[in-house]
């Protein structure tokens, strides 16, 4: 059983979605429960039970959840995301985890993302280290995650590493290589910003950037794929800053509207890994990030994908552009593989077997009732 709150809207929810539909192939049965009875759950395989939380009240869906899974009786429960994890967690607070393992899997890191002096993030940081060490596993999505998690007090025995199931199998680009990066007045320079438009990522910092970029010399222009509350503001600070921006809108596809020349800039503050650096690498796309993000160290190879910047000021970010410029396109399909749904789902049913309480089977024949 998976405790999501969808499997549809966000690159979060797509990793449920795929590891659903390629565990059902493999002939386990596999229940999804979502939190936000709104949103769609259309990319699920058929053969995937869903059920809906469709309680007001954070109380009531425990309640909801606990009785759930005790009808439902899974042989191992996972939560998806840091309020799913709290949920599942204090859902299952008395019954027996030999009976029933339980898995949180963390895409972020969450003490760096709940606000310090909010209510909501103290009472944030006082559930997730009084919750988080009762699972018997934490799976975390790069190791920047999985060494934030021992700050909750989670043995690092119990936490483990697994990539995301980013690309279908097959679907890695094959596409021709093209000239070293474009010269200083020579010709335009595209930078993609594929994110959220939310303060956690950053956009001013994409604006910025390409500022920085043209009063080197460069005919330097930004493309944002994303929508969200800072849009506005962007548009605006776009025309202060006389930097030529386009705003295309959120779009799964967004990579085949880029150009083989095209540099993708994520500038986050902090990022649990970064998605949209593995889906750039598989279209051939070079890709810059922040060290200081953490998490996207796992997701980029500093001079053959892409590259690192010493920090996320425009200058540094800026510096790495240009040293991407120099690289060739990525041509990676062995590294990529690992991303893969099918190499993520064995390695998260590796994961779950690895643990003496978990009654899984990882052969395709097992199955959950």
């Amino acid at each position: 059983m998976f405790v999501a709150q969808a499997v549809h809207g966000g690159g979060a929810e797509v990793v449920v979605c795929r590891w659903s539909n390629r565990l059902v192939e493999l002939g386990h049965q596999v229940d999804v429960v979502t939190t936000d009875p709104k949103l769609q759950d259309a990319q699920l395989d058929r053969r995937v039970t869903r059920f809906r939380l469709r309680e007001a009240s954070a109380f009531r869906k425990v309640i909801a959840l606990r009785r759930l899974v005790s009808r439902r009786d899974p042989d191992v429960v996972m939560s998806h995301l840091t309020r799913q994890n709290v949920l599942l967690l204090a859902s299952m607070a008395t019954l027996s985890r030999a009976r029933r393992p339980m898995v949180a899997i963390e895409e972020h890191s969450v003490l760096s993302l709940i606000s310090g002096s909010s209510v909501a993030g103290i009472g944030g940081r006082f559930l997730a280290r009084t919750l988080y060490p009762r699972a018997d596993l934490v799976i975390a999505v790069s190791h920047a995650t999985a060494a934030d998690l021992l700050r909750y007090g989670v043995d690092a025995d119990t936490v483990r590493v697994v990539a995301n199931p980013l690309l279908e199998d097959g679907e890695l680009a094959s596409l021709p290589r093209v000239p070293d990066g474009a010269k200083a007045g020579t010709h335009p320079l595209r930078l993609i910003a594929s994110m959220r438009l939310v303060p956690q990522k950053r956009p001013i910092r994409a604006l910025e950037a390409t500022r920085e970029l043209r009063n080197r010399g460069y005919d330097a222009r930004l493309v944002f794929f994303g929508a969200g509350p800072l849009l506005e503001e962007m548009r605006t600070a776009s025309r202060a800053m006389d930097v030529p921006t386009e705003f295309r809108g959120w779009t799964e596809s967004w990579t085949e509207a880029c150009e083989r020349e095209d540099i993708v800039l994520l500038p986050s503050r902090v990022e649990g890994f970064g998605n949209v650096l593995i889906e750039a690498a598989a279209a051939g796309l070079r890709v810059v990030a922040p060290s200081t993000a953490l998490g996207v160290a796992d997701a980029v190879v500093p001079g053959v994908t892409g590259e690192l910047a010493l920090t996320a000021s425009a200058s540094d970010l800026a510096d790495a552009v240009e040293r991407a410029m120099k690289l060739e396109p990525p041509s990676l399909p062995a590294w990529l593989d690992r991303f893969s749904t099918r190499e993520s789902t064995d390695a998260l049913l590796a994961v779950l077997a690895s643990r003496p309480s978990a009654r899984a089977s990882s052969t395709p024949e097992g199955s959950t009732e």
